[in-house]
């Protein structure tokens, strides 16, 4: 499209930065959130600022008593004149700009030579040509008494000599040269432009500014797009010279497609199509691009029918993918709470719990308080994940909505995982009671448990673990979002042709799904373990379970049950993600029901 396809015509220096003593910096054009059709190539050069940046000894003199100055003297006047007279090509700020003289420290040795020289301060309107710099020459011996007179004919005969240098002078950008203005740029999303910081191109190691700067973009001109031969015109039914209004129309239409999707003519078919290229290197072709599958639309405003609908739909997804892991969750506290040496591994703990300690029926003990406690769970995190999404989005606006969807989903969801975490944690509690002690709750009676619990611990114990499992859920959230999204955006930019058919978009959320949780189980572990032992027995707190880590020493003690806590996050978000979207079709919160579809074609042809 038009608008999509747009092309860098120029860069703008907003900050020149300084240090640039040697090379000028590399220019860099990144967009993060798409890959353009043809990558755009500039190059930076560099002007004096008329400042020094460093003197490098050429002479280091000999006989100095006492430490030189090095004395600098303006010997022109600067104006336009005289500028263009010694061939500095300088700009009206430039010449504006005072004579100071750099401030340095001079390095002397005990044998009277300089051995080198700091710039203190840079000076300024040092430009070349129209100043001059020397060191002072050494002094001869003053006669201080009789003594001195008889060395008189010996001092004529020691050798004196100044110290001379060249000066390092500072450079900062001029202007940044568009080499190659590149295709496929889109205005609606950032693109990033990075010089090289001085001390990356050989220039100042210290005290340099890196340079910054910004993109101008130009959209192509109409007569510069791929257009039919006249024969193909009659046989299609093209429009010769269209009007000044089917321009705009057709501009603000193309507009709407993405940045990935170009215009082909296929001259078998004697139509153009807009087609996106697969990284298994056929073209996908659709009527309007992607975006052509999905009307354009707005969030709809969510009350309480549709709430309840999305809370149900994430009860019932949480709830059945949690339940069905029960198992895999009891052998992972089952690690994490038994004594040290009690289980090697995943597969040993497995084993003696199905041989010694109740057998199958010990792998559903935490079923009830873990089932409930999901869906509670699930009801108020997807569902006040939704309205906080839609809230901040009318916070920030449509055009950082657009941009950063993502940030803002994330930040919504750990909202809403907190609140949700404070409503199902005596439910978790109380599961990690009643899989650590198999006669907590009898016959896996989750209401016995609860009783006993606040029997015997008040109903403080329900929260007593509240800060590691807050730190274990917002981590864990932070992680699948975040995963989830990259990997899926990751596929669907290299296989477009996936998103065109259901079963290949639900493995896509599957495979990310995985990758998502087991990332998420990683970052989230050392909160659930901390989170278990807290709970692991009748007076333990938060406190007493990280008194016990440290004075046991043995810090990968924190590690404990992250096998199959692996296995269990990579299928929990896998699960969550598939059933969720069934499960929204099921309590009519599809998309439709919850957004405004706007008729585009309508709308542009009502405002011209």
């Amino acid at each position: 499209c038009r608008a999509d396809n747009s092309s860098v015509s120029e860069i703008k220096v907003k900050d020149r930065g300084c240090g640039y003593t040697k090379f000028a910096p590399e220019v860099r054009i990144n967009t993060p959130d798409y890959k353009p059709v043809q990558k755009a190539e500039a190059y930076a050069t560099l002007r004096s600022n008329g400042k020094v940046a460093g003197i490098k000894l050429t002479e280091p003199g000999i006989g100095y008593a006492k430490v030189p100055k090095i004395v600098f003297n303006r010997t022109v006047e600067l104006n336009a004149v005289t500028a263009a007279r010694l061939g500095l090509d300088l700009d009206e700020d430039q010449l504006k700009i005072p004579f100071k003289a750099p401030t340095t420290e001079v390095m002397l040795d005990q044998n009277g030579v300089v051995t080198g020289v700091r710039v203190v301060k840079p000076g300024s309107g040092l430009w070349e040509g129209t100043f001059q710099w020397s060191f002072e020459r050494p002094e001869p011996l003053q006669k201080i008494s009789n003594v001195t007179e008889a060395l008189e004919e010996d001092e004529k005969n020691i050798e004196r000599r100044a110290a001379e240098g060249v000066i390092t002078f500072d450079n900062e950008v001029d202007k940044i040269i568009v080499r190659n203005p590149g295709k496929g740029y889109s205005p609606a999303f950032p693109i990033n432009v990075t010089l090289q910081a001085p001390e990356e191109c050989d220039g100042l190691p210290t005290g340099g500014e890196r340079a910054l700067a910004t993109v101008v973009l130009v959209k192509p001109k109409f007569d510069k797009d791929p257009v039919p031969t006249l024969a193909e015109e009659e046989q299609l039914n093209f429009v010769p010279r269209p009007s000044a209004e089917l321009q705009a129309v057709d501009k603000d239409v193309t507009s709407l497609i993405e940045s990935s999707v170009g215009l082909k003519f296929e001259r078998g078919d004697k139509r153009f199509r807009f087609v996106e290229t697969s990284a298994l290197g056929f073209n996908v072709s659709t009527s309007f691009g992607p975006r052509g599958r999905i009307p354009v639309s707005k969030d709809d405003k969510i009350g309480l029918p549709q709430f309840t609908r999305i809370g149900i739909a994430g009860a019932v997804c949480a709830a059945i993918a949690h339940g069905s892991l029960v198992p895999l969750d009891t052998v992972k506290l089952k690690l994490q709470t038994a004594p040290p040496g009690k289980y090697d591994n995943i597969l040993d703990a497995s084993i003696k719990v199905l041989r010694d300690e109740g057998g199958l029926k010990t792998f559903v003990n935490g079923f009830q308080p873990e089932t409930l406690g999901s869906a509670i769970y699930g009801f108020f995190s997807f569902g006040g994940t939704e309205i906080l999404r839609r809230t901040a989005t009318d916070l920030v606006g449509p055009v950082v909505a657009l941009q950063y969807p993502v940030p803002i989903l994330i930040v919504s969801s750990c909202f809403a995982s907190a609140i949700a975490a404070v409503i199902s944690c005596p439910f978790q509690a109380v599961k990690v009671r009643m899989v650590a002690d198999e006669d907590y709750g009898p016959g896996a009676n989750m209401i016995g448990a609860f009783q006993r619990m606040l029997r015997e611990d008040g109903w403080t114990a329900y929260f007593g673990g509240i800060a590691p499992f807050l730190l274990k859920d917002i981590t864990f959230v932070l992680s699948k979002f975040s995963v989830f999204d990259i990997v899926s955006k990751a596929i669907y930019f290299s296989y477009p042709e996936f998103r065109e058919d259901i079963t290949l978009t639900l493995a896509v959320s599957l495979v990310s799904g995985i990758v998502a949780g087991t990332c998420a189980a990683i970052t989230s572990h050392p909160g659930d373990y901390l989170f278990a032992k807290a709970n692991q027995k009748s007076g333990a707190t938060v406190v007493t379970a990280w008194n016990d880590y440290i004075s046991a020493g043995d810090y990968l003690a924190v590690l404990s049950g992250l096998s199959p806590r692996l296995l269990y996050g990579g299928l929990l978000i896998a699960l969550q993600f598939v059933i969720y979207d069934y499960c929204r079709v099921l309590f009519h919160v599809s998309p439709g029901e919850l957004n405004v579809f706007l008729d585009v074609v309508a709308g542009i042809a009502k405002s011209s």
